[in-house]
């Protein structure tokens, strides 16, 4: 179902994704309606202050996972938490917002390490993988759990990719499914407490909590106006 895929050379993926990425983009920031004859911004449309703060951490996340801790012997690597910044701008801003910055920070992972097996392994791997760090922003309170709501869409699909195209890796005897779940639990995993760790130092805890505050008083003004 998915050969037609397979002759697609690297180049022409990576222009595909720059596009993709770029319309998503466009959409968002220039989706308008007319009401009465005149222009209002959508509630969905970006602020310069958004557009800002999601460049600064998809740059911040990008950067971080340049530094690898420690590198697996199939893919993946434990980094200095390169997944907080996208967890904290979707615990702040809220899901649609953390998803599309989440998928642009996953086509840039793309670019980094690419690895092309079939269109499902690439959703699962890069698209959906890190789009999905947006379920942080359903957390209401505390950015704990947001990172855990996150780090577990991204364990669940790094977990179905392993276990469907990479059970080959598995040693003799093993299931694929369990070596999945071994190999990719333990990345996603110790990922996940290094991020827990990191934004439970009080400052930064507040910090977060204080901007996701400062974000709803301003969308219920908006909504108010």
């Amino acid at each position: 179902m998915f050969d037609d895929f397979s002759g697609l050379t690297l180049p022409a993926i990576i222009i595909v994704c720059v596009i993709i990425a770029a319309g998503l983009i466009g959409y968002f920031l220039y989706r308008k309606k007319t009401a009465g004859g005149k222009e209002i911004t959508k509630k969905s449309q970006w602020t310069t202050k958004e557009l800002t703060t999601a460049a600064l951490c998809i740059g911040a996340s990008f950067l971080l996972s340049f530094i690898k801790i420690f590198s697996m012997p199939n893919g993946g690597s434990i980094t200095p938490a390169s997944m907080l910044p996208m967890l904290a701008f979707s615990y702040i801003y809220g899901f649609k917002k953390g998803f599309l910055a989440g998928l642009c920070y996953g086509l840039l992972q793309f670019v980094q390490e690419p690895f092309f097996l079939a269109f499902p392994q690439f959703a699962l791997d890069y698209l959906l993988s890190f789009s999905l760090l947006a379920l942080a922003g359903l957390a209401k309170k505390s950015i704990i759990p947001g990172i855990l709501y996150g780090c577990g869409a991204r364990f669940i699909c790094q977990f179905l990719s392993g276990w469907i195209f990479f059970g080959m890796y598995a040693p003799e005897g093993m299931p694929a499914w369990l070596y999945s779940l071994g190999y990719n639990g333990a990345v996603v995993g110790v990922e996940c407490a290094i991020c827990i760790a990191i934004s439970a130092i009080p400052a930064l805890y507040k910090l977060f909590n204080r901007l996701k505050a400062q974000t709803i008083s301003q969308r219920k003004a908006f909504a108010q106006a």
